[in-house]
């Protein structure tokens, strides 16, 4: 699972996403694998064990899959 962040006491969105399985922030960076995989379960609505992708929004929300979709768009 997923979770969209806000920088604190801001309304920004910020340049990463936090893995809650392990509480791992992955940046929004090309080169980082971690991000290559984020992006694949995006597209595919898969993570790389199988199970079905959950992506949150910053306030805890669990977004569907055009939010997502609108969201995938945005990233680098």
């Amino acid at each position: 699972m997923y979770q969209q962040i806000k920088y604190i006491g801001e309304e920004i969105i910020a340049k990463c996403v936090l893995r809650t399985t392990d509480n791992a922030f992955i940046p929004f960076d090309s080169s980082n694998t971690d991000y290559q995989a984020f992006k694949l379960a995006l597209q595919t609505g898969k993570n790389a064990d199988g199970s079905d992708v959950v992506l949150k929004d910053a306030e805890g929300n669990i977004m569907t899959a055009d939010q997502i979709a609108a969201f995938l768009a945005t990233l680098p």
